[in-house]
């Protein structure tokens, strides 16, 4: 093989290489890796992915679920009540999921028959079980433990 037929085949298999890789692969070498926070599209249907964007929670609603990590123990049951537009498989119970790593957060389905959680945060909802005494309530949460 000749040498002009070495640096072709070397070109087309390089060429064959960068085709096969996404022109989003190769951003992610190079800054700024987030964008500027700027509105959604006009019509609607932004395309963003994920990463992109800020977490939706608010900053009280983030600020009650550590203090329910700060209050509870790892391994801990912990039931997520919460009221409208949080309640739910809402992003909310996936935020709750994440902060309280470590503690097993039941799905939201188990508030109809709470034999299994040993603490339950209340955010922004009312929630009464004669099993359960209230530990501190601030602002929109409280957290109650089950009796002994």
């Amino acid at each position: 093989m000749t040498r002009a037929r070495r640096v072709v085949a070397g070109l087309l298999f390089a060429a064959l290489v960068a085709s096969g890789v996404r022109g989003s692969i190769l951003r992610l070498l190079f800054p700024p890796h987030r964008p500027p926070d700027v509105p959604g599209p006009v019509d609607g249907v932004d395309r963003r992915p994920l990463r992109f964007r800020n977490d939706p929670t608010p900053a009280d609603l983030q600020r009650f679920l550590e203090d329910v990590r700060g209050s509870t123990l790892k391994g801990e049951r912990i039931a997520f009540a919460a009221g409208p537009g949080h309640d739910g498989f809402s992003y909310t119970y996936w935020r709750a999921s994440y902060v309280l790593s470590g503690r097993v957060v039941l799905l939201p389905v188990s508030l109809v028959a709470p034999d299994a959680p040993d603490v339950i945060a209340i955010w922004n909802a009312q929630y009464e079980d004669p099993r359960f005494e209230v530990l501190w309530q601030e602002g929109h949460g409280a957290l109650a433990r089950r009796k002994p």
